[in-house]
């Protein structure tokens, strides 16, 4: 292993390491980093104490294993020249030599609209969609491992069950994770172009988002993101070994960069600069695309974010698939340093589960650090049917936020579900949005939904024999009540948005169009027609004022 030449095509795995003909990796353990300062068990960016019940130990030479629970997941200061080095879930994907494909890192989906020679839109997305379904397949296979770890009786496997399945659920979950965080550095979605320069394939567009992206929405109780959720200017970097004549040099192409070759201008990638593994802060941002504006910091921000997203995703999964008592069980057995001992994950603690007594068909919340700090919210459902529920906020100017990422199923009859939602997750308007999140909206209609693409077709469409619509949203039900109702929205904000209708009753409930979430940038409008013929967008199943859209988050 010491001869091999290592691939360096994500944010940093191992140190600053000399690698013999290429240079020096000036990469900062940066996976690892992100991973410790979503999960462990310390105060986050914003200074919330961290609830203990909800994050990964990190105590050394336990009886029950070998390395802490967190180290399992983010490794240690891994090395290449080391062979008892820790590289942990997170780390596997770029352990040398034989780092993982593609997919695994989010590389080769570059676009850039009207560039003859590049991608077309279609071959992008289809080069995305492998890594979105590669890191769904990981999800899944780490709930299908954590089987063993709770016995048919309901209790705690023998330790010499538990401990190789637990070991098995967080690698497989460290390496779902190493995908989503390369997502944001190597995307645009979180980053900004260089203002004082034109658009092209050495300075594309940026999407410039604060908030982790809808594509990874792996819950086992929502439909897989396909074509019709990847934003139209959405690209990653165009990456191959064959450095310095790889064919991604080719003036057509988006291009990840080299990545010994830090300072090279016209590269995608964020992958280097250095982070609190506490806080998640950053500073020194290494390469050209991170060092424009916050770009490196924010996409550590989003990584940080979708890394706890992903874990309460796995716990709801945990919970769906093998039942609310015995769900926490697996959550406690994961993050213990020694499930075993003292028979607590037998009993988890109750601020691991939802209150079983909770007010009825409504949410409850508390957000302990104030304005700007995380909010903990449940819902318990006494229907007697199954209803779909994502967190709701509203904010400033008539703005209204769902969580849509966070839509759960759950069951009538008393049935309840929790969310934790960080302070990285906020609207763009926070802190003024942060106590007002304490509603929830039912995601309505999750499946299908036209393309992003069609849908900028359609307006481009209607602009030839329309008005533009006013700023914001506008409506129009020419045929009456019980007709059709065609529902505009135009962005004029600075920030690019993603809308969906939303509909809404006097009994204060509401319903998100969660799988019409279109992308529009600064400048441009959509519509939507809702209603009768229109499966697609049906009117939900009660008396609704349609007049008015939501951010998706």
């Amino acid at each position: 292993m010491a001869g091999a030449a290592p691939s360096a095509q994500a944010f940093g795995t191992v140190g600053n390491v000399w690698v013999p003909t290429k240079g020096w990796t000036h990469q900062n353990y940066e996976h690892e980093f992100i991973t410790r300062a979503a999960l462990g068990c310390h105060a986050g960016p914003t200074g919330d104490p961290v609830d203990p019940t909800d994050c990964f130990e990190d105590s050394l030479g336990t009886p029950t294993s070998e390395t802490s629970s967190l180290e399992q997941i983010t490794g240690r200061n891994p090395s290449p020249y080391d062979p008892e080095s820790n590289w942990g879930g997170v780390g596997l994907p770029d352990q040398w030599p034989a780092t993982e494909p593609a997919p695994a890192h989010c590389d080769n989906a570059d676009y850039l609209a009207e560039i003859a020679g590049n991608h077309t839109r279609a071959v992008a997305t289809d080069e995305l969609l492998k890594c979105v379904n590669h890191a769904r397949a990981l999800f899944r296979e780490a709930v299908e491992e954590a089987k063993p770890i709770v016995d048919d009786n309901g209790n705690l496997a023998a330790d010499r069950v538990l401990i190789p399945a637990k070991r098995n659920v967080l690698r497989t979950f460290g390496r779902m994770l190493h995908t989503l965080q390369d997502f944001y550095a190597h995307s645009n979605w979180s980053d900004i172009p260089k203002p004082t320069e034109p658009i092209s394939p050495f300075n594309p567009p940026g999407l410039d988002q604060r908030t982790p992206s809808l594509l990874f929405n792996n819950g086992y109780d929502r439909h897989a993101p396909g074509a019709s959720d990847v934003p139209e200017p959405l690209s990653t970097g165009c990456y191959d070994e064959n450095q310095p004549n790889s064919t991604c040099r080719q003036p057509v192409r988006v291009s990840h960069g080299d990545p010994f070759d830090d300072g090279a201008t016209g590269s995608l990638n964020k992958d280097k600069g250095k982070i609190d593994p506490t806080t998640g802060r950053t500073s020194d941002p290494r390469t050209d695309r991170g060092k424009i504006h916050n770009n490196f910091a924010q996409a550590v921000r989003n990584a940080v974010t979708e890394t706890r997203l992903q874990w309460q995703d796995l716990k709801h999964a945990l919970n769906f698939t093998y039942g609310v008592n015995r769900g926490p069980k697996y959550a406690c057995a994961l993050m213990s340093d020694e499930p075993s001992g003292g028979g607590h994950c037998n009993a988890p603690s109750p601020a691991q589960q939802p209150p079983a007594n909770g007010p009825c068909d409504t949410a409850t919340w508390s957000q302990p650090g104030g304005t700007g700090h995380t909010i903990y919210m449940s819902y318990r459902n006494c229907t007697d049917r199954p209803v779909f529920v994502a967190p709701y906020g509203e904010g400033t100017n008539d703005n209204r936020y769902s969580y849509v990422r966070q839509c759960r199923n759950v069951p009538g009859g008393g049935g309840t579900t929790r969310w934790v939602i960080d302070a990285g997750y906020f609207p763009p308007e926070w802190p003024g949005i942060g106590n007002n999140t304490q509603k929830v909206v039912h995601c309505f209609k999750p499946w299908g939904g036209p393309s992003p693409a069609a849908a900028r077709a359609a307006s481009s469409a209607e602009k030839g024999t329309a008005a533009e619509p006013p700023c914001g949203d506008s409506f129009a039900q020419p045929g009456g009540t019980g007709t059709p109702v065609t529902i505009y929205h135009r962005n004029c904000l600075a920030q690019n948005v993603e809308v969906a209708p939303l509909a809404t009753t006097g009994a204060d409930r509401r319903y998100a169009y969660s799988s019409q979430c279109r992308y529009l940038e600064t400048g441009r409008w959509t519509s939507w027609t809702i209603g009768p013929g229109y499966p697609d967008t049906p009117f939900p199943p009660e008396n609704v004022n349609l007049q008015k859209t939501t951010r998706c988050l």
